[in-house]
């Protein structure tokens, strides 16, 4: 049973960084905002935003839907998931931190664990070093990978770090673009 809370804490945690990008600001057109207007650093994650990604098993006992959508008119990326219907959620706020020069993001989940995370941009996607926080019992760390391919795909790989220093095998998941 343990182990397949944390295997479903962390697909939810890399759900998370695939998530819903939704406005935080209920007056905010975001509609009006022109693309130029995206904040630099977020940019180029901008052909991935305001699309849903699912990724479920062949066996349809684990589906993840996440969307995409900016924030605080395009400076923030918001990501929000739910597993099997809401039996796991999670939501991540990324944005660019001028002081350190990095995308940075923190993801709360109801299972009263969040993570703070720097996002390092590469070529087709971007990598996440993300420290757990709060109730998260025996993981301390995640390190994962998302990938954009263009069969309008994200291909997710991650590892975890657990207290005793001992990481996980990488374990992966494929969402694919819904919108």
């Amino acid at each position: 049973m343990t182990h397949d809370l944390y295997k479903s804490f962390y697909w939810t945690l890399i759900a998370c960084l695939m998530g819903v990008f939704y406005s935080i600001s209920a007056s905010a057109d975001d509609s009006a905002i022109p693309e130029k207007a995206i904040s630099e650093p977020l940019a180029a994650l901008a052909p991935y935003v305001d699309k849903i990604w699912i990724s479920e098993n062949k066996d349809k006992s684990f589906k993840d839907r996440a969307v995409w959508r900016w924030a605080v008119p395009n400076h923030v990326l918001v990501t929000e998931h739910s597993v099997n219907d809401g039996a796991y959620s999670g939501i991540a706020v990324f944005h660019y931190d001028p002081k350190t020069k990095r995308i940075i993001s923190r993801y709360a989940t109801s299972a009263s664990f969040y993570t703070d995370a720097v996002i390092t941009l590469t070529d087709k996607g971007f990598t996440s070093m993300e420290t757990v926080k709060g109730a998260a019992g025996t993981i301390e760390f995640v390190e994962a990978e998302v990938i954009f391919n263009d069969d309008h795909e994200m291909h997710v790989s991650a590892r975890m770090k657990l207290l005793d220093g001992t990481w996980t095998k990488y374990t992966k998941r494929v969402y694919s673009q819904m919108q």
